[in-house]
């Protein structure tokens, strides 16, 4: 059966030579994953990425149940993906995960999808930020949970620092009521699952280059979401907020015509 595999190598990046010491998991795209185009979707890519992490944590000892222990958890701030291609149902893959920074309350992880000829796929960077379950405040990362990993330097990838800024005359979509079905470990929305909201207006004939999401205020059970839609020339932006027009979390998709 396929599994996750604990820093099984070196990956060297072509352009500088740099060695990623990296988590690894091997796996197949499922028929649920995958969208009506028949490859995987958006939301079930940064999934993937989601779990390889969660699993790379708990292999090494500083998973859900010892941040539980220390009342302690994470939130991401951003995503900044770029995708090659999006693999079909039932293509073998490897998802791939490396920390490369620690700065007091964040750190800083890429991820890597290949096919099962080892070349990358999609690639992204995440920023997370610890928090003190039990207060809701930002916490320093202890010393036990960012000595667990190995750092490896940072993948070769743009480094996007503006804004996502939403076209104009965006459209109002109907609004979307968090239910327990959206809820993670931490009681509150998973980033997963405003990407998939997000997804549901992306039109299928669009191809995907690239996602970046920003995570802005926490959502809870019973809050109302209200998507707001623009499509401006190669990207296609969907605003999640609230009534009020603060956002919870904004969704840029790149496309190619």
């Amino acid at each position: 059966a396929a599994g996750a595999t604990r820093r099984i190598g070196i990956r060297l990046d072509s352009k500088h030579g740099k060695e990623h010491m990296m988590y690894r998991w091997e796996q197949r795209v499922r028929y649920s994953e995958v969208n009506s185009t028949g490859r995987m979707s958006p939301s079930a890519l940064i999934n993937y990425f989601q779990d390889c992490t969660n699993l790379e944590s708990l292999d090494l000892g500083v998973g859900l149940d010892k941040l539980r222990e220390m009342n302690l958890g994470w939130i991401i701030l951003k995503w900044q993906v770029t995708i090659k291609r999006l693999p079909k149902m039932g293509e073998k893959i490897y998802v791939c995960t490396f920390p490369y920074s620690f700065k007091g309350y964040f750190a800083f992880r890429n991820f890597l999808l290949e096919d099962e000829n080892g070349e990358v796929i999609a690639a992204a960077d995440s920023h997370w930020m610890m928090i003190d379950t039990t207060l809701g405040t930002t916490v320093k990362i202890p010393e036990v949970i960012s000595g667990a990993y190995t750092l490896s330097e940072r993948y070769d990838m743009e480094n996007i620092r503006s804004k996502i800024v939403q076209g104009e005359n965006p459209v109002t979509e109907e609004c979307i009521v968090i239910g327990r079905q959206n809820l993670d470990t931490n009681g509150h929305v998973n980033n997963g699952q405003y990407i998939k909201m997000a997804e549901g207006f992306l039109p299928t004939e669009k191809k995907l280059s690239g996602i970046r999401v920003e995570y802005r205020n926490q959502s809870f059970l019973g809050d109302r979401i209200y998507p707001k839609v623009s499509d401006k020339e190669g990207e296609f932006v969907v605003s999640l907020e609230n009534a009020e027009g603060s956002a919870y979390a904004v969704v840029s998709f790149t496309t190619i015509e």
